[in-house]
């Protein structure tokens, strides 16, 4: 049974440099920061990990799939997952601003039914692919993440 080490450090320092490997203890390994008094480097999870894991998951196109996609579909919604002042400065003309920290809460009374087509952008493609999980997380089935640029997202929608 793995213990929650990050939580309880005073009990890596009762072990000694080395000891650890040792011992194997199945530590987690998502830390970057130095603990050079254990005896350890440990690594935190960077967020193009989680991007990855997220864009193996999901549909991801680029900005012309995803404007076909648009035009074939009624009701469908577009989501710009940037941050507010980013997206006042320049947004799409279809599309609406919910920061991604704010997917769970606004996504539900805006789209209702699961299997309206959702499409999600930002600047350059994370923040969108990591929406467009966890959107799929929630339960909706229609959800693609558009990988491009901004720039030439907003060259093909307008």
């Amino acid at each position: 049974m793995s213990r929650k080490i990050d939580k309880d450090k005073s009990l890596l320092r009762r072990f000694k440099p080395g000891q650890l490997r040792e011992l194997s203890i199945d530590l987690p390994e998502v830390y970057t920061q130095n603990h050079s008094d254990l005896g350890m480097q440990m690594m935190i999870k960077p967020a193009s990990e989680f991007i990855a894991e997220a864009q193996a998951l999901i549909n991801c196109v680029d900005a012309v799939s995803a404007k076909a996609l648009y035009d074939e579909s009624e009701g469908a919604l577009i989501i710009d997952v940037r941050e507010s002042a980013n997206a006042e400065a320049s947004q799409l003309i279809a599309s609406i601003n919910i920061s991604r920290g704010l997917i769970e809460m606004k996504v539900p009374g805006l789209c209702p039914e699961p299997d309206t087509l959702i499409l999600t952008h930002c600047g350059g493609g994370g923040r969108a692919s990591l929406a467009a999980a966890r959107l799929q997380e929630m339960g909706y089935t229609n959800v693609y993440a558009i990988t491009a640029k901004f720039e030439d997202i907003k060259a093909v929608f307008g």
